[in-house]
């Protein structure tokens, strides 16, 4: 649920591949809309489980929202990938 905020990172780093080469976000080849049809579906699974643990109150909220907090003012470096060769 955490990492989860992180998904337009995520989202640029995947755009870089050469295989998407999706540097408008809105790019119309299969892997660009791929790309964007995952991140959309995960940030919903992000949020149907934030909602869950704020409602049945199993989780600090408050904490997590300082881990959240955290992981997106720390950052991330991004650095394009070498190959997208497997």
């Amino acid at each position: 649920m955490v990492m989860e905020e992180a998904l337009p990172t995520y989202q640029s780093m995947a755009n870089w591949f050469e295989s998407a080469r999706d540097v408008t976000g809105a790019d119309g080849t299969a892997w660009a809309r791929w790309i964007c049809r995952w991140s959309a579906e995960e940030n919903r699974h992000g949020d149907v489980l934030n909602r869950y643990m704020y409602l049945s109150g199993r989780l600090d909220m408050r904490q997590v929202e300082r881990t959240v907090h955290r992981l997106i003012s720390s950052g991330m470096a991004m650095h394009a990938p070498v190959s997208d060769t497997v």
